[in-house]
C-alpha cells in the first residue's frame, strides 16, 4: 500500500462501501465473512482494497446496538487544589 489515503466510494444502488488503496487494478476477492471482502493483487499479494456489503443496513444495526453516551457530570471545582481549573 502506498502513502496516499484510501479512496472511499459508496455505491448506493448496491449498498456497498469500497475502500481502495491506489489506482484501480486487477485483484482477486477473498470473502472475510459477514459481507466483508478483501481485494488482493494476485501478483504481489498486496492488499488493494476492501468492500463492505450491506453497508447502510450494517451501520444502522450498529447504531441500534451501541449504547448512547451518558453525559459526564461536571466537576463543580469545589474540591480542586488551588490553581486548577475544572475541565
Amino acid at each position: 500500500m502506498g502513502e496516499t489515503a484510501p479512496e472511499v466510494i459508496y455505491r448506493a444502488e448496491e449498498d456497498i462501501l469500497v475502500l481502495r488503496f491506489g489506482e484501480p487494478r486487477a485483484a482477486i476477492t477473498l470473502e472475510m465473512g459477514d459481507g466483508t471482502l478483501a481485494r488482493i493483487d494476485p501478483d504481489t499479494g498486496e492488499l488493494v482494497g476492501f468492500e463492505i456489503l450491506r453497508y447502510r443496513e450494517r451501520a444502522a444495526q450498529s447504531e441500534q446496538a451501541s449504547p448512547s453516551p451518558q453525559p459526564r457530570p461536571r466537576n463543580s471545582g469545589r474540591f480542586l487544589p488551588r490553581g486548577l481549573v475544572p475541565a
